[in-house]
Protein backbone atom coordinates (compact mmCIF):
# COMPACT_ATOMS: atom_id res chain seq x y z
CA UNK A 1 0.00 0.00 0.00
CA UNK A 2 2.96 2.63 0.93
CA UNK A 3 4.40 1.79 -2.66
CA UNK A 4 1.27 2.41 -4.67
CA UNK A 5 1.28 5.85 -2.31
CA UNK A 6 4.47 6.56 -3.58
CA UNK A 7 3.89 5.94 -6.87
CA UNK A 8 0.63 7.91 -7.36
CA UNK A 9 2.17 10.99 -5.38
CA UNK A 10 5.41 10.54 -8.18
CA UNK A 11 3.03 10.54 -10.85
CA UNK A 12 0.77 13.27 -9.56
CA UNK A 13 4.80 15.51 -9.05
CA UNK A 14 5.70 14.12 -12.72
CA UNK A 15 2.30 15.40 -14.46
CA UNK A 16 2.69 19.09 -12.25
CA UNK A 17 6.33 19.51 -13.59
CA UNK A 18 5.14 19.02 -17.30
CA UNK A 19 2.28 20.98 -16.96
CA UNK A 20 4.39 23.88 -15.58
CA UNK A 21 6.70 23.43 -18.00
CA UNK A 22 4.28 23.71 -21.18
CA UNK A 23 4.48 27.04 -23.03
CA UNK A 24 1.39 29.20 -21.91
CA UNK A 25 -0.96 29.14 -24.68
CA UNK A 26 -0.39 31.84 -27.38
CA UNK A 27 2.97 33.24 -26.20
CA UNK A 28 3.72 33.42 -29.96
CA UNK A 29 0.43 36.05 -30.02
CA UNK A 30 2.07 37.99 -27.23
CA UNK A 31 5.46 38.16 -29.08
CA UNK A 32 4.28 39.17 -31.93
CA UNK A 33 2.35 41.74 -30.26
CA UNK A 34 5.34 43.14 -28.85
CA UNK A 35 7.31 43.31 -32.01
CA UNK A 36 3.91 45.08 -33.47
CA UNK A 37 4.68 47.74 -30.62
CA UNK A 38 7.86 48.36 -30.80
CA UNK A 39 7.63 48.91 -34.85
CA UNK A 40 4.86 51.04 -33.71
CA UNK A 41 6.93 53.22 -31.56
CA UNK A 42 9.93 53.45 -34.31
CA UNK A 43 7.60 54.61 -37.01
CA UNK A 44 6.74 57.50 -34.29
CA UNK A 45 10.22 58.75 -33.77
CA UNK A 46 11.44 57.88 -37.07
CA UNK A 47 12.66 60.86 -39.31
CA UNK A 48 11.21 61.59 -42.32
CA UNK A 49 13.43 59.86 -44.43
CA UNK A 50 13.34 56.89 -42.59
CA UNK A 51 9.66 56.54 -42.37
CA UNK A 52 8.83 54.61 -45.52
CA UNK A 53 10.73 52.19 -44.17
CA UNK A 54 9.56 51.99 -40.25
CA UNK A 55 6.05 51.66 -42.04
CA UNK A 56 6.87 48.87 -43.78
CA UNK A 57 8.26 47.29 -40.40
CA UNK A 58 5.35 48.44 -39.18
CA UNK A 59 2.76 46.27 -42.07
CA UNK A 60 4.91 43.72 -41.69
CA UNK A 61 4.72 43.07 -38.04
CA UNK A 62 1.11 44.04 -37.88
CA UNK A 63 0.34 41.68 -41.10
CA UNK A 64 2.39 38.67 -38.86
CA UNK A 65 -0.37 39.42 -35.59
CA UNK A 66 -3.30 39.15 -37.21
CA UNK A 67 -2.68 36.31 -39.79
CA UNK A 68 -1.51 34.51 -36.30
CA UNK A 69 -4.72 35.93 -34.56
CA UNK A 70 -6.74 34.44 -37.69
CA UNK A 71 -5.15 31.24 -37.57
CA UNK A 72 -5.51 30.49 -33.80
CA UNK A 73 -8.84 32.31 -33.29
CA UNK A 74 -10.41 29.46 -31.27
CA UNK A 75 -7.02 28.47 -29.17
CA UNK A 76 -6.45 31.91 -28.30
CA UNK A 77 -9.67 32.92 -27.40
CA UNK A 78 -10.00 35.39 -29.73
CA UNK A 79 -13.51 36.65 -30.64
CA UNK A 80 -14.48 37.42 -33.76
CA UNK A 81 -15.23 41.06 -32.99
CA UNK A 82 -11.87 41.84 -31.91
CA UNK A 83 -10.17 39.74 -34.93
CA UNK A 84 -12.60 42.21 -37.22
CA UNK A 85 -11.10 45.25 -34.92
CA UNK A 86 -7.59 44.33 -35.21
CA UNK A 87 -7.85 43.61 -39.10
CA UNK A 88 -9.49 47.40 -39.53
CA UNK A 89 -6.95 49.02 -37.63
CA UNK A 90 -4.33 46.50 -39.76
CA UNK A 91 -5.96 48.59 -43.30
CA UNK A 92 -5.80 52.03 -41.39
CA UNK A 93 -2.08 51.51 -40.87
CA UNK A 94 -1.87 50.17 -44.54
CA UNK A 95 -3.00 53.46 -45.61
CA UNK A 96 -1.02 55.48 -43.78
CA UNK A 97 1.70 53.49 -45.12
CA UNK A 98 0.84 54.26 -48.47
CA UNK A 99 0.24 57.68 -48.20
CA UNK A 100 3.65 58.58 -46.32
CA UNK A 101 5.64 56.17 -48.83
CA UNK A 102 3.83 57.76 -51.86
CA UNK A 103 5.00 60.99 -50.95
CA UNK A 104 8.27 60.07 -50.05
CA UNK A 105 8.86 58.45 -53.63
CA UNK A 106 10.49 60.51 -56.08
CA UNK A 107 8.45 61.54 -58.94
CA UNK A 108 9.49 60.15 -62.27
CA UNK A 109 10.40 63.25 -64.72
CA UNK A 110 9.98 63.25 -68.64
CA UNK A 111 12.39 62.52 -70.42
CA UNK A 112 13.30 64.93 -73.46
CA UNK A 113 12.55 61.36 -76.13
CA UNK A 114 9.51 61.14 -73.94
CA UNK A 115 8.44 64.90 -74.37
CA UNK A 116 8.89 64.81 -77.82
CA UNK A 117 6.87 61.83 -79.21
CA UNK A 118 3.67 62.90 -80.22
Amino acid sequence: MRKARWTIVALIGLTVEAVAQAPAPCEDLARLRAAANEARKQVQRASPSNLCASYLRLSWADEAVVTYAGDNLISCGISAQDLDAMAARHRTMEASRHDTCSRQLPQRRASLPEKIRY
